[in-house]
Protein backbone atom coordinates (compact mmCIF):
# COMPACT_ATOMS: atom_id res chain seq x y z
CA UNK A 1 0.00 0.00 0.00
CA UNK A 2 2.91 2.32 0.66
CA UNK A 3 4.09 1.93 -2.96
CA UNK A 4 0.76 3.12 -4.35
CA UNK A 5 1.11 6.54 -2.72
CA UNK A 6 4.48 7.14 -4.36
CA UNK A 7 3.39 6.09 -7.84
CA UNK A 8 3.97 8.95 -10.30
CA UNK A 9 2.98 9.69 -13.89
CA UNK A 10 6.51 8.93 -15.08
CA UNK A 11 6.07 5.38 -13.75
CA UNK A 12 3.26 4.89 -16.27
CA UNK A 13 5.76 4.84 -19.13
CA UNK A 14 6.94 1.43 -17.89
CA UNK A 15 3.44 -0.02 -17.57
CA UNK A 16 2.34 -2.64 -20.08
CA UNK A 17 -1.32 -1.69 -19.54
CA UNK A 18 -0.70 1.82 -20.89
CA UNK A 19 1.01 0.32 -23.94
CA UNK A 20 -1.92 -2.04 -24.59
CA UNK A 21 -4.45 0.79 -24.23
CA UNK A 22 -2.40 2.99 -26.59
CA UNK A 23 -2.21 0.18 -29.17
CA UNK A 24 -5.95 -0.42 -28.85
CA UNK A 25 -6.71 3.26 -29.44
CA UNK A 26 -4.30 3.38 -32.37
CA UNK A 27 -5.98 0.34 -33.92
CA UNK A 28 -9.48 1.78 -33.47
CA UNK A 29 -8.61 5.16 -34.96
CA UNK A 30 -6.75 3.48 -37.84
CA UNK A 31 -9.79 1.30 -38.60
CA UNK A 32 -12.13 4.31 -38.34
CA UNK A 33 -9.94 6.27 -40.75
CA UNK A 34 -9.82 3.36 -43.21
CA UNK A 35 -13.60 2.92 -43.08
CA UNK A 36 -14.13 6.63 -43.64
CA UNK A 37 -11.68 6.54 -46.56
CA UNK A 38 -13.48 3.55 -48.11
CA UNK A 39 -16.89 5.18 -47.71
CA UNK A 40 -15.50 8.38 -49.22
CA UNK A 41 -14.08 6.54 -52.22
CA UNK A 42 -17.37 4.72 -52.68
CA UNK A 43 -19.29 8.01 -52.67
CA UNK A 44 -16.91 9.56 -55.19
CA UNK A 45 -17.26 6.60 -57.52
CA UNK A 46 -21.05 6.66 -57.19
CA UNK A 47 -21.21 10.37 -58.06
CA UNK A 48 -18.95 10.07 -61.10
CA UNK A 49 -20.64 6.90 -62.39
CA UNK A 50 -24.00 8.65 -62.09
CA UNK A 51 -22.64 11.64 -64.04
CA UNK A 52 -21.16 9.35 -66.70
CA UNK A 53 -24.38 7.38 -67.17
CA UNK A 54 -26.59 10.49 -67.35
CA UNK A 55 -24.28 12.37 -69.71
CA UNK A 56 -24.96 12.40 -73.45
CA UNK A 57 -22.40 13.12 -76.12
CA UNK A 58 -23.47 16.75 -76.57
CA UNK A 59 -22.83 18.94 -73.53
CA UNK A 60 -25.76 21.15 -72.74
CA UNK A 61 -25.84 23.78 -70.01
CA UNK A 62 -27.63 21.35 -67.68
CA UNK A 63 -24.98 18.68 -68.18
CA UNK A 64 -22.15 21.16 -67.66
CA UNK A 65 -23.83 22.39 -64.48
CA UNK A 66 -24.21 18.78 -63.33
CA UNK A 67 -20.52 18.15 -64.11
CA UNK A 68 -19.38 21.14 -62.05
CA UNK A 69 -21.79 20.14 -59.29
CA UNK A 70 -20.17 16.70 -59.08
CA UNK A 71 -16.72 18.28 -59.34
CA UNK A 72 -17.45 20.65 -56.42
CA UNK A 73 -18.87 17.81 -54.30
CA UNK A 74 -15.79 15.75 -55.07
CA UNK A 75 -13.45 18.55 -54.02
CA UNK A 76 -15.35 19.17 -50.77
CA UNK A 77 -15.62 15.47 -49.96
CA UNK A 78 -11.92 14.86 -50.69
CA UNK A 79 -11.04 17.76 -48.37
CA UNK A 80 -13.25 16.38 -45.59
CA UNK A 81 -11.89 12.84 -45.94
CA UNK A 82 -8.32 14.16 -45.99
CA UNK A 83 -8.90 16.16 -42.80
CA UNK A 84 -10.49 13.17 -41.06
CA UNK A 85 -7.54 10.98 -42.04
CA UNK A 86 -5.09 13.62 -40.81
CA UNK A 87 -7.02 13.94 -37.55
CA UNK A 88 -6.96 10.15 -37.05
CA UNK A 89 -3.20 10.10 -37.66
CA UNK A 90 -2.63 12.89 -35.13
CA UNK A 91 -4.82 11.17 -32.54
CA UNK A 92 -2.96 7.88 -33.06
CA UNK A 93 0.38 9.65 -32.63
CA UNK A 94 -0.92 11.51 -29.58
CA UNK A 95 -2.27 8.27 -28.06
CA UNK A 96 1.26 6.98 -27.49
CA UNK A 97 2.30 10.01 -25.45
CA UNK A 98 2.37 9.71 -21.70
CA UNK A 99 -0.35 12.34 -21.37
CA UNK A 100 -2.53 10.78 -24.04
CA UNK A 101 -4.91 12.91 -26.09
CA UNK A 102 -3.59 16.16 -24.65
CA UNK A 103 -3.73 17.85 -28.05
CA UNK A 104 -7.30 16.60 -28.54
CA UNK A 105 -8.39 18.00 -25.18
CA UNK A 106 -6.71 21.32 -25.93
CA UNK A 107 -8.54 21.48 -29.26
CA UNK A 108 -11.89 20.84 -27.61
CA UNK A 109 -11.38 23.30 -24.77
CA UNK A 110 -10.08 26.24 -26.83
Amino acid sequence: KHLLFHYSVSDLSHSWVVTIVACWHAYLFWVAGCVFLAVGANELLRWWIRWYTECTEVFSFREMAFFFHVLAKTWIWASVVGEVMRFCLLIVKDGFNLDAFEAYRRLLLC
